[in-house]
């Protein structure tokens, strides 16, 4: 179980997170949601082991994250950050199987490379293994890191317990890919491991994830299965958004439908000045 306890950090005087608590543990999906600015990204960096937190502490299989060797973290736990710079001119297959590398005790083999191909077919992108990388779309880098990700843990640890950390997996993909990425991460999941994924779409957390964080400004509002999380209340309370939640017509989850211009933001803002945009907003802007 990867565990945060009660992890505060302070930049200055500003507190981007206060006493947050958080476990991940092998077998289920926990998507962390909340508006921009609430603290998903730091929090996501503290359980990483990238930050560390100014109190509270985390732990990774009952220890103490600071005592793990870096190599056998990596063996046992892939972090996918919201983006990965690479501009040299590696093919896709290069830098899908530098997810062995902590596997390594020299350089790559057969084995190797056929673990990384799994891993860009279960991405989608086996067919763009001989591309350079830098060459290729948005989308496809971010499927192609994906990939390399599974292939850092494609193989499971003696206790067959591992883990896959995503910020914002599915922020530059297409529908079919979004949903590609997260059932691959839902088999995954299936097997022993243990994903946390920030999310910004609701729905795709409520489709997905067994339990779900809500952050604001940098603490915990609510946690719990998304039946319990994704009321109106709390949703309007941590966005600021007025929406209907209703039952989702195929799948056993809520659904998510904002309602426009319902925000207590904008109400305000139009009754204050009789019109966000002034006097003349609502009036043509032609002749």
């Amino acid at each position: 179980m990867i565990e945060a306890d009660e992890v505060s950090v302070h930049i200055g005087q500003k507190a981007l997170l206060n006493r947050v608590s958080i476990q991940v543990r092998p077998g289920e999906i926990v998507a962390v949601v909340g508006p921009n600015g609430s603290g998903k990204t730091t929090l996501f960096r503290v359980l990483c082991g990238d930050l560390s937190p100014s109190t509270g502490s985390v732990w990774l299989e009952g220890w103490c994250l600071e005592d793990w060797a870096s190599t056998e973290q990596a063996r046992k736990r892939a972090v996918l950050p919201q983006a990965a710079t690479l501009d040299f001119p590696f093919t896709v297959l290069e830098v899908a199987v530098m997810g062995r590398m902590p596997h390594l005790e020299g350089s790559e083999g057969t084995r190797d490379y056929a673990i990384a191909r799994v891993g860009l077919d279960m991405a989608g992108v086996g067919e763009l293994e001989d591309r350079i990388y830098p060459t290729l779309s948005g989308g496809e880098q971010q499927r192609v890191q994906f990939a390399r990700v599974l292939t850092q843990i494609g193989e499971q640890p003696s206790d067959g317990r591992r883990y896959l950390l995503l910020d914002e997996p599915t922020s530059n993909l297409d529908l079919a890919h979004q949903h590609r990425i997260l059932s691959t991460a839902r088999n995954f999941a299936c097997e022993s491991t243990g994903v946390l994924a920030v999310v910004h779409d609701l729905n795709l957390a409520a489709q997905y994830a067994d339990r779900i964080l809500v952050l604001k400004d940098g603490e915990e509002l609510t946690t719990g299965g998304p039946a319990e999380v994704f009321t109106e209340g709390v949703i309007e309370q941590a966005f600021e958004v007025g929406v209907q939640v209703i039952p989702h017509p195929v799948l056993d989850c809520p659904l998510i439908v904002p309602l426009p211009e319902t925000s207590a933001k904008s109400r305000t803002a139009q009754i204050a000045g009789g019109s966000i945009f002034g006097p003349q907003a609502g009036t043509s802007f032609g002749n």
